[in-house]
C-alpha cells in the first residue's frame, strides 16, 4: 500500500491554553509540534485540530494556531464516556444521512 494525500491525515489534539502549560516537557513539545504541522502543511496534508471544552481550556496556542488557522478545528462539548449508546446510535444515523 502506498501513501498518498488521499489516505493520509493529521490530528492536533487538545494544544489548548491552560492545559500546554501543565504538560511534560511542553517547550520540546511544542518545538516538535510546530516542525511536524508546518512540514505536514508544506506537503498540503489535511490537519484536524480537536479542542476540549474551549470556553474553559481556551483555544489552541497561539504557536501553533499560526500554522494551523486553515485548518478544520472541533470542539468537543461533553465527554465520550458520558454519551449514551442511543447518542452513539443518532450521531452513525446522521453521519449515514450526510
Amino acid at each position: 500500500m502506498s501513501i498518498s494525500l488521499d489516505n493520509v491525515m493529521a490530528l492536533a489534539i487538545d494544544f489548548q491554553e491552560k492545559l500546554v502549560p501543565v504538560m511534560h516537557e511542553k517547550e520540546n513539545l511544542i518545538k516538535r509540534s510546530e516542525i511536524l504541522l508546518k512540514g505536514l502543511s508544506e506537503l498540503d496534508v489535511n490537519i484536524i485540530t480537536s479542542q476540549q471544552y474551549t470556553k474553559g481550556l481556551g483555544m489552541t496556542i497561539p504557536q501553533l494556531r499560526e500554522i494551523l488557522w486553515k485548518r478544520v478545528f472541533l470542539t468537543k462539548e461533553h465527554s465520550v464516556a458520558t454519551r449514551t449508546r442511543t447518542s452513539f446510535k443518532n450521531q452513525r444515523a446522521r453521519q449515514k444521512n450526510t
